[in-house]
């Protein structure tokens, strides 16, 4: 069950496209500044620090629309500020857009039509016991669990969304650059200090692939 903590209703869905459009295409030298974060069948979505808010891409048109503004995260977060550095992002297999925020170090939802918190600081803190969690990178798999690399603690931590439960995977490394999840729940690390990539199976055992 997700905390919607001030969460409030967008008004602009995600699955039916109400949404308020740009009229403009989205070019390569557009998105210097963003982050391309997750697609799926339709979409491609993009968080846009010049704007703080999360931006959907129509693959087959390219127009351009705000699926959720700052306002829809701050209000959950109760922070002023949004930050997508280095953050992830995922459409899960239910349709929901998951995504971190690293202002707030939590891991949110966006449904559709509402923003809500899914984990937050305090509940990654318990689990790793690193204050200061630098969340960087997320993915899912078919059975709606999510993971995540926190940089602090090196851990690739695995967040069950049905619940909100979280633990610790698997680890990675100083150099993590990013987290793949495969179908059946095991992932692909690609790690840039050494350069090497790794292949976690489903119970968090971690073999080298490449070196």
């Amino acid at each position: 069950m997700f905390r919607k903590r001030n969460g409030r209703k967008s008004g602009k869905s995600l699955r039916t496209g109400k949404t308020n459009q740009y009229n403009r295409r989205v070019f390569l030298e557009s998105l210097e500044e963003r982050r391309l974060l997750a697609v799926d069948i339709n979409s491609l979505y993009v968080g846009d620090q010049g704007s703080d808010s999360i931006l959907a891409v129509n693959t087959q048109t390219g127009a351009v629309s705000v699926a959720v503004t700052k306002t829809d995260i701050t209000d959950v977060t109760e922070s002023e500020y949004v930050s997508f550095y280095r953050s992830g992002m995922s459409v899960s297999t239910d349709g929901n857009l998951y995504f971190t925020e690293n202002h707030s170090d939590s891991v949110l939802v966006f449904d559709g039509q509402t923003v809500s918190e899914v984990v937050s600081k305090e509940d990654i803190e318990a689990v790793t016991g690193d204050r200061y969690p630098n969340l960087q990178g997320l993915d899912s798999d078919q059975f709606g669990n999510l993971f995540v690399y926190d940089a602090s603690s090196e851990g690739i931590l695995k967040i069950e969304t049905g619940s909100g439960a979280v633990s610790v995977f698997s680890f990675g490394g100083e150099g993590l650059n990013g987290v793949t999840a495969r179908q059946d729940g095991s992932l692909y690390l690609n790690d840039g200090n050494p350069d090497e990539v790794f292949f976690v199976d489903a119970l968090g055992n971690r073999t080298t692939l490449v070196s």
